[in-house]
């Protein structure tokens, strides 16, 4: 998803995307080659020092941020927690709760 966001920022900025896709594909499988040797992936390295791609390294890992990728969820759970986790355990806590016999 995040290299998805890499190809519409260098296209608005004036990048061919059919051009972009291919290099985006050719610097993928090169990282793939990698990390299947054992060595880091510098999939982020190599499309930030491709001129084409009209971005840079810091930008590139931003749009890596998975909070980018979460939709509502924290406001869902959120609500949940409100709506109807919270007002159930509150009437639990109001109840005495017995002891165990032993």
């Amino acid at each position: 998803m995040a290299t998805e966001s890499w190809l519409m920022t260098a296209s608005l900025r004036g990048g061919d995307r059919q051009e972009l896709h291919e290099k985006l594909r050719v610097h993928s499988l090169a990282a793939q080659e990698a990390v299947e040797r054992g060595e880091d992936n510098p999939l982020v390295a190599s499309v930030a020092q491709d001129p084409s791609f009209r971005t840079t390294r810091e930008e590139m890992e931003a749009a890596m941020d998975p909070r980018r990728f979460t939709g509502r969820a924290a406001s869902q759970v959120r609500e949940l927690l409100a709506e109807v986790v919270q007002p159930r355990l509150a009437g639990h806590a109001a109840a005495e709760v017995e002891a165990p016999r032993v």
